[in-house]
Order: structure tokens, then sequence, then C-alpha cells
């Protein structure tokens, strides 16, 4: 047997001896499925420590080994890299935790470092701590301890070096500090913020308890310890490492969800239902569950089976709690001196939402709870300010049904003698219930990662990436769902919306995207085929046809970048077909009036792009009716705000192309006061950064026309600023990196008015750089394309203005021209294609007009200095 082996059965037998023989039987069922030489060792043990009590002695010399090396003593005074360890401050399931200060005498400096213990020195714990030290190092949050160094000790043991939180557990922070209940949720709401930022990089904790949170003096938080936490990843499902039994002994019972120690799959929601018992217990100063055994049985059967009382009934029990003295002592609620005025104080500022807050959060099933950490600690927000809660009490059908659950033994012996002729059919029906519960865990899991998940992060910056892990794993779950409903018109609905978001998330050009043209064309076919189907299984569902129309909007504007325009034409028809119908027939239905004037936006866009400048302009003031009434039936809507700023600078731009420039920038001027109070609401938000850029930049290019070219640079710049900050946050998202580009460019056209000539030449090989990195990435997309060869002609063009600059040495003149010649030679194809196309704007017209000169005008510059070269030669023959 190897020692891996040998601490298996060491692990199974010391939980097995806590167990009544039935239940024993159950428990080595599962912990030793599949090693059948572990359990016979195991029960072999059993039978012997049965007929002699002393026979496991032998077991406590076997740890003897294991226990001197933990011993806290031999760690203390060592070196472990240019740390000395002082004292050991904390113990937990995998390693024991030291306090140490820098002993290289180059700076002061105390930190925590994490060692394994000796005792759990095999592969399973040994990949729980790299796990761990993986976890931390992608993790910069101010309430969450940071991973400083890590490295291994002489005697191969892993460690890791923490900053050092000299704090205590929340809960006795608060008992400490005497904190009012306001003040401790408050308080909870910071550590909320820390699990919800770990969750949005995609990690659980799955060990949250109060003495991983340390509180220092000044009141601040510290999320600690992610020995046993998981990476998100719905292809591992939950696996063997993960169950409850074999991980008992490192996670924390008293804290751990249903689902947690039933070993099913972990999700954001175990993290939600352990800070749900955090709050109980920061709240009542209990916990959830009485429990009379310390046995892991007992502990399991309480959490999957009991449901807790609420925190406003537990503060009236008078027995003594194993958190605090009592209840009253712990939470602080005024200066009464009656212990029961201050439990019935203490009752009445708990009951109503506080009870269905932290009930709502300690849920048996996951996808009762609150959907995200978040929205958890949102509810808790509006509590604080007397606003309604999302929370709701249970009803009775649902407590009965908890009953049928819990004791459905006795509930089926009494049916069978009743009704014995029916019992098989019963049996069938509670097995297609369990299988109809597990298809809808499945499909709720899916929806909360499409829906919740990955909305709630979709304007953060940097969670581009996050947002397309999200999205195809929750479509992964959906596809196989499907393949069991395939004709269940809810579930089509939510694949559709899933391949809708992913092809988005690959290349909506208005989206945060990574740049993939090509698949974004591909999921968006997917989706309209799902939503099809979907429609035409109820074909008066006002849902579906609206979100169909939703699907080829923004399936147009993908489309339109890879140059299909005839099919982007056609889907925005079609789009108009469904959308004008129903907004006659359902005049309230705001959704699909906003729809409509997107759609009406969009064909506003291919007028402009033909030069039917009066169609477009039609189109957009169209648009810009519907926005007001949308903002006028809806003034908090921030989604209404937007797209009213977008109405206006819409109009502003087509009047500036119609040479209207005063009207112009009076529609430019009420979008930035829309963008500037949108922007005040969200300071970090992506969408309100990027959308005042645009105004911005339309703003510097209506005052570079009115000649204000000082004034035109410092818009452009501001622009410029946001842009390349978004670029830098998150490098996978090509919208603002695209966008720097065009910035580039225009401050480059305005320098080379003021002759700035080499500030302008810089401009614009920076736009070139970055739009070739942008066509390298996605080459289906037509509009990088071109974007590529107006660099390109700029470029050359300026060249060309240098050569004709008076003065110009005939060496200088040649080297301009050539420079001209290879760079207007690479964008002239593009532009003649497009042309063909009709889909040049009258600015790309003059362009290219001037491409065509510049060619022709160097062409003749470099004939001439060639045979003047030639002319001034000495001739070869004598």
């Amino acid at each position: 047997m190897t020692p891996e082996e040998w601490h298996k059965v060491k692990e199974v037998m010391q939980t097995a001896l806590e167990l009544d023989p039935q239940t024993r039987e159950t428990f080595l069922d599962s912990a030793c499925a599949g090693q059948e030489s572990i359990r016979s060792e195991v029960e072999s043990l059993l039978e012997s420590h049965e007929q002699d009590d002393a026979f496991l002695e032998h077991l406590a010399a076997v740890e003897a080994a294991d226990l001197i090396a933990s011993t806290p003593g031999v760690w203390i005074g060592r070196r472990l890299g240019p740390y000395e360890l002082l004292e050991e401050i904390g113990e937990g399931g995998m390693g024991a935790v030291y306090r140490a200060g820098r002993a290289d005498g180059m700076y002061d400096k105390q930190v925590a470092i994490k060692l394994i213990r000796s005792g759990l020195s095999t592969g399973f714990f040994f990949s729980r701590f790299r796990n761990e030290r993986q976890i931390l190092a992608g993790l910069e949050h101010p309430n969450i301890a940071r991973l400083l160094d890590g490295g291994v000790t002489e005697e191969g043991m892993p460690f890791v070096v923490l900053e050092f939180v000299p704090g205590v557990p929340i809960d006795e922070y608060c008992i400490r500090h005497d904190l009012s209940i306001a003040d401790r949720l408050k308080l909870f709401r910071t550590v909320c913020s820390a699990v919800q930022y770990a969750h949005q990089n995609l990690v659980v904790h799955r060990d949250l308890k109060p003495g991983n949170i340390l509180v220092t003096e000044d009141g601040v938080p510290k999320l600690l310890d992610f020995g046993i936490a998981k990476i998100l990843d719905p292809e591992q499902g939950g696996t063997g490492g993960d169950r409850s039994l074999t991980v008992m002994r490192v996670m924390t019972p008293d804290f751990a969800s249903p689902e947690q120690v039933r070993g099913d799959l972990i999700t954001t929601a175990s993290d939600v239902y352990s800070l749900g018992v955090i709050l109980y217990l920061l709240l009542s100063g209990r916990r959830p569950y009485r429990v009379s055994s310390t046995a892991p049985h007992e502990i399991i059967k309480a959490i999957c089976d009991t449901d807790p009382e609420r925190p406003s009934t537990a503060v009236t029990r008078l027995e003594k709690s194993k958190d605090s003295n009592n209840a009253v002592s712990s939470v602080g609620v005024g200066e009464q001196k009656d212990p029961n005025q201050k439990h019935e104080k203490l009752r009445r500022a708990l009951s109503g939402d506080l009870d269905n807050i932290v009930l709502k959060a300690l849920r048996k099933e996951p996808e009762r709870r609150y959907a995200t950490v978040e929205q958890f600690s949102e509810d808790v927000r509006r509590h604080l300010e007397h606003l309604p809660v999302i929370a709701r009490k249970d009803t009775p059908g649902y407590r009965a049904s908890k009953f049928v659950m819990r004791h459905k033994a006795s509930v089926a012996a009494t049916v069978a003698v009743a009704f014995t002729l029916i019992a098989a059919l019963l049996i069938t029906l509670r097995e297609a219930r369990i299988a109809q519960r597990r298809f809808n865990d499945v499909r709720s899991l899916a929806n909360s990662l499409i829906f919740e998940v990955h909305d709630s992060i979709r304007d953060l910056p940097g969670a581009t990436s996050a947002r397309k892990l999200i999205v195809e794993r929750g479509q992964q779950y959906l596809d196989n769902l499907a393949q069991e409903s395939k004709n269940d018109p809810a579930l089509l609905r939510e694949l559709a919306g899933a391949y809708a978001r992913l092809a988005n998330v690959l290349g909506h050009p208005n989206d945060a995207n990574v740049g993939d043209t090509l698949r974004a064309i591909q999921n968006f076919r997917k989706a309209e085929e799902l939503q099809r189907l979907a429609v035409s299984l109820r074909p008066a569902d006002l849902d579906s046809r609206r979100e169909l129309a939703a699907i080829e909007l923004n399936f147009t504007l993908v489309l339109g970048e890879a140059g299909n325009l005839q099919e982007r034409d056609q889907r925005l028809h079609e789009a108009l077909q469904i959308l004008e119908p129903l907004v006659t027939s359902h005049p309230g239905d705001l959704k699909a009036l906003a729809l409509l004037s997107n759609a009406y936006s969009y064909t506003g866009g291919n007028f402009a792009e033909h030069n039917d400048l009066d169609h477009a302009l039609w189109y957009y003031e169209r648009t810009l009716v519907l926005c007001e009434q949308l903002v006028k039936s809806d003034p908090k809507s921030q989604a209404f705000q937007v797209a009213l700023s977008f109405a206006h600078k819409h109009v502003g731009s087509t009047l500036s192309l119609q040479n209207k420039l005063p009207v112009a920038l009076e529609h430019y001027r009420t979008a930035m006061a829309i963008d500037e109070a949108l922007l005040t609401l969200r300071p970090g938000n992506f969408e309100a950064r990027y959308n005042i850029t645009y105004t911005y930049s339309d703003t510097g290019y209506i005052l570079g026309r009115q000649g204000d070219l000082d004034a035109a640079l410092s818009y452009y710049r501001k622009a410029l600023e946001i842009r390349s900050s978004l670029a830098a946050a998150d490098p996978q998202n090509v919208k603002p990196r695209a966008g720097s580009g065009n910035t580039y460019e225009y401050i480059a056209g305005l320098l080379q008015q003021k002759r700035d000539f080499t500030g302008a030449l810089d401009s614009y090989k920076k736009a070139l750089t970055i739009r070739e990195a942008l066509l390298e990435r996605d080459p289906s997309n037509e509009s990088s394309r071109f974007a590529l060869a107006i660099s390109q002609a700029d470029i050359g063009n300026l060249y060309a203005t240098l050569a004709s600059q008076s003065g110009i040495s005939g060496a200088d003149q040649l080297s301009s021209c050539r420079n001209s010649q290879s760079w207007l030679s690479k964008a002239l194809p593009v532009f003649s294609e497009r042309k063909k196309k009709g889909l040049l704007l009258g600015g790309n017209f003059d362009t290219l007009a001037a491409t065509e000169r510049n060619l022709e005008m160097c062409g003749g510059v470099m004939r001439h200095l060639s045979s003047q070269t030639q002319s001034s030669s000495p001739s070869s023959n004598p």
C-alpha cells in the first residue's frame, strides 16, 4: 500500500469511527467508491477495533512522526528565503500560518507565511495548495489579502508569503466594538464586494467563515484562505475530489452549503449561502442550526434537511450560544438595562426585511437564493436605505413540499398501505421529477451564467475575456439540454440569447468585443435559426418576436463590418417588418419602441453610407423623436438616456456633413450634457466612459471645420486619453483600440493643417500600427481593411505634400516621392473597390482624388529627377 493510500485509509477510518453501523455502510460506499483495497483495509481495521479498543493505538504511533514535524516549535526561528518565522498565528484544515519578519536587513516588513501541514503531504493537498497560490496571484482587491511570494522549504514543503493582516475575525470585531446592526450590514457589504470580485474572476471561495474574514483596527475587512477555492469551469463539474465526505476535514461544515456537504456541483451560489450564514451570525449572535452532536452526518442532516429559524426568533432563545455570550450582548441595540427589552428590540429590528434577506440566502436550492453576491449586497443596501427588497417570504406550498421531501419514507409507507396498486406509478413520477429537477438545475445555472453573471460584468473594464468564457460555458450547457428538449420554445429562446450574447462578445462593433467577425456571424446565424424556431412554435408570443428583431438588428452591424451589405440590408428590412406593426398594435411596449428607434437609426446610417444625406437625416430625426418619447415614458432609464444621446449625435453628424455646423454643434452640446450626467452616475462603467468619447471626437471635428484647430485638438485628445486607458485596461477588447486608431488619425489631420508635419506623421503611423494589428487579428473585417487603407493613403499624401514644399533639395524630394508612391499604391486598390460598390463618403472621395493626383505628381517628379541625374552623369564612352 502506497503512503497516499494509507493516508486515505486513515482519513476514512477517522470519520467512520464516529458513525453508527447503518450510516457507516452508506459512508463507505461513497468514500471508497472504486477503491476496494482501501475499503477492505478500513473494514478490517474496524473489525479489529470492535474486538479490541486498544487495537488502534498503533495508528497513533504512525501519526506521531507527522505530529512532530507539524509541531509549531519546529518552525519558529526558521528562515524561509529572506523571512524568519516568529510565531504561529493560525491553523486551518490544510496548513499552519506563521507571522514572519524580514530578516535580511533590507527593510522592515511583517508578512504571513502559510505552510502545508506535513501530515497532508499528498498529491491531493499539494494540488490544493498550488491551486490557492495560483488563485491569489490573479486577485488584486483592497479587501483580499495579497499574495507576495512563494517557494518550497528544504524538506520539499510548499509555502506562500501573504500580506500580514493584523486583525480579528469579523464576528469578534463586531462584538468588541459593539457595532450597531446598520454598521454590521455596511461592513458585511464590503466583504460582499471582495467575494463578488473573486466571482467576476471566476473564483469560488468555498470556505467563507468569520475566521477567514479578518477586520483591522481601522475597520477594513480582509478576505483570507483560498485553500479550497475553485476556479469556475463547467466542464469539470462536481468531481470526486470535491466530495464533502473526502474534504469534510478541509472545509468548515457549519458554514458550508447543502450542495457542498452533499458533494454536488459547486457554483457561486455556495458562497452566497456561506455569506448568509455569516450574516445570520453577525445579526443574531447565533448560528442557523442547532446540532446536538459534532458527528459529520448529524451536521450534514441539519444543513440539508432542517430549515433555519428566523434570526428574529433565534435571538429570543435564552440558552448560551457557542458563538457569543448571548445574542443581545453581541449585537449593539442600545442601552436598555432589562435583557428582555434588549431581546425585544433586537427581535423587532431583525423581523421583516432582514429575516427575509438572510433566509433567501440560506435556501436549500441554489436557484432560489440570490443570483449573485452583488444582488445579495444590493438587497442589504436597499434595506439600509428603507427601500423595497427583492427577498420574499416562503409560501405555504413551498413549506409543504419541504415537509414531504424530509419525510418521504413515512409518506410513501402510508400511501403504500392505501394505494398499493399505484406504487409503481408513484415511483415512476418521482424519478421523472428528479430528472426534471436536474434538468432545471442545469438550465438555471446556464441562464445564471449567461444572463446574470455575464450581464453583471458586461461594462467592467478588463472583463471581455471573462465574458467570452462565461457565455461559451453557459452555451455548452444549453446546447446539451436542447438535445433533450428540442421543441421547448422557452429553452430555444434562452439558447438563442446565449448565441447572440456570444456573437456580441466576439465581434459586435458597438460592444466590447475580441475582434472575431467571422465567428460572430456564425453565432448570429445560429441565434437567428433558434429564435425563428421558437417564434414558429409560439407565433403569438410578443417576447419571441421582439427578441428575433433584436437579433436581426445586431446581426446587421456585424454583417456591415464584414462587407456583406446586401444581406445586412435584408436583415434590417426583416427587423422593420416585425417592429413597425408591433409598435402600432402595442404602443406601450417600450422595448419594441426602443428596438424600432435602433432600426431607424441603422437605416439612416445606411443612407449616409451612400451619400444620401437627406434620407439619412429624415430617419435620424425620426429616431430622435422616438428616443425623446422613451425618455419621457421612463426618465430614470439610463439605457434610454444613452439612446437619446446617440440620436442627437447622429442628427448632428449628418447636419455637419451638410455644412450646417452651428446647429450640428448644438445637438452635440445636448448629447454631451447627457453623457456627462451618465458618467457621473457610473464613473467606472465602460459604456459610459466610451460613449462620451464619441461626443468629444465629433465636437472636435465640427470645431476643426469651423477653423478652431486648437480647440478641436483639445477635444480629440480628451477622447484619446479615455480610449487609450480603456484599451490598456482590457487588451482583449478591440473596440477602444480601434477607437484610439481613429482618434490618432483625426489628430494627425489637424496637425497637418497646422503644418506640424513631424507630429502629423507620428500620429498617422500610430494609427497605422493599431489598424495593422486589428486587421491581422480579424482579417474578415472589411471596416478594418478600409481603415488601414485610409492610414496608408493619408501617410502617402503627407509625403507628397512634403515633396512639393519649396526649398526642398532634390534628394529629399525624390525620397519623399518614393515614400508617397509606396504608401499610395497600397491604398489605391481598396479605395477603387469601395468606389465601385458605391461606399465612399464625401471625405473619402477627396482622399481618393488626392491619392490619384499625388501618385501622378510623384511619378512625374521621379521621372524628371531621374532624367536630370542621368544627363549630369559623365559619359562612359571615351
